[in-house]
């Protein structure tokens, strides 16, 4: 009969992992925090949990801390800011990814900028320059461009078109619009934020008309509009403020009938434009219907077979 092995004696063990370790006495000291060799060690009593001391370099988190982990994509960012500014230096580049994304090797950022669409690099002077899609010149680019998309319906943003513009873009809309070539909403931000509206013709409490920039500048500037209807000529002369001012301050009943106050003094509201022409509906002529002859049945083509139904038919009876 077989007989198994006597089992070996191992020593009895002194824990078992799952409950409360007892610290050493060193452990107890209270040390002051940051102290060399004592990081994370607090005062504790006699067999409490301590969390284990961990140990290593200090992993500093910037402020662009896992923004951009490709270096594809700061050079994106970069062309972002050189979209801002228009041209940069290559040492300000240089710079500008040092401080800006400081995990990533400014020369090989530089070099896949230089290799992107809409990205100039003049090894001359070693400048970068923003090359946009759309450019304008001067004022007649400017103008023939608002005039041919423009619509009736839908006007050209300034952000669309913002990047296009050169650095004096903004004063050409002005003129633009001083000459009556085009008209431009205006958002109501800076001074006119939060402050009421002006009448027509005048200013408001700051002095300002509705149509000045104010603190915001050329920032209110929102969409353009071509005016086509001084294009074709049908716009009458543009009304001083102080007409503009005096109209608004003539009180109209709900029961007068504008029509009529204008015709006492010979004065009709379409006196400047000159009336649509008529169009006169012709109505569709009506057909007169066909007379249709009775029908008629002949044997003609049965004489080639030798049957003649005026001889050969025999009605019944």
């Amino acid at each position: 009969m077989n007989t198994l092995p006597p089992r070996p004696a191992f020593p009895p063990s002194t824990s078992s992992g799952l409950g409360k370790r007892k610290l050493p006495e060193s452990s107890n000291v209270k040390t002051e925090p940051g102290t060399p060799g004592n990081y994370g060690k607090v005062k504790t009593e006699e067999g409490a949990d301590v969390k284990r001391q961990k140990s290593g370099p200090v992993k500093v988190l910037s402020a662009s801390h896992g923004a951009f982990r490709d270096v594809r994509t700061s050079a994106a960012s970069v062309v972002t800011h050189l979209k801002n500014v228009g041209t940069l230096g290559y040492q300000d580049a240089w710079f500008h990814v040092e401080m800006e994304h400081p995990g990533h090797d400014p020369e090989r950022v530089l070099a896949i900028l230089k290799g992107l669409d809409k990205v100039e690099f003049n090894e001359i002077n070693q400048v970068f320059s923003y090359v946009p899609d759309l450019k304008f010149k001067d004022e007649k680019e400017l103008r023939n461009y608002i005039r041919t998309h423009a619509t009736t319906l839908k006007p050209i943003y300034i952000k669309d078109i913002r990047e296009a513009l050169p650095p004096n873009g903004m004063a050409m809309l002005e003129a633009l619009e001083r000459m009556g070539e085009i008209m431009i909403m205006k958002a109501l931000s800076g001074s006119f934020k939060e402050i009421a509206l002006p009448p027509l013709g005048e200013k408001n409490t700051q002095g300002l008309g509705i149509n000045d920039l104010g603190s915001s500048g050329y920032q209110r500037y929102k969409s353009l509009w071509w005016d086509d209807t001084r294009e074709r000529g049908r716009a009458g002369k543009r009304l001083s403020q102080e007409f503009v001012s005096a109209w608004d301050k003539v009180e109209i009943k709900p029961e007068d009938d504008v029509t009529k106050l204008l015709d006492r003094i010979n004065v009709t509201a379409s006196s400047a434009i000159p009336p649509p022409a008529k169009i006169i509906v012709s109505q569709p002529k009506s057909k007169k219907p066909k007379k249709r002859a009775g029908l008629k049945i002949t044997n003609t083509h049965m004489k080639s077979l030798g049957i003649d139904f005026s001889r050969d038919y025999e009605a019944p009876e």
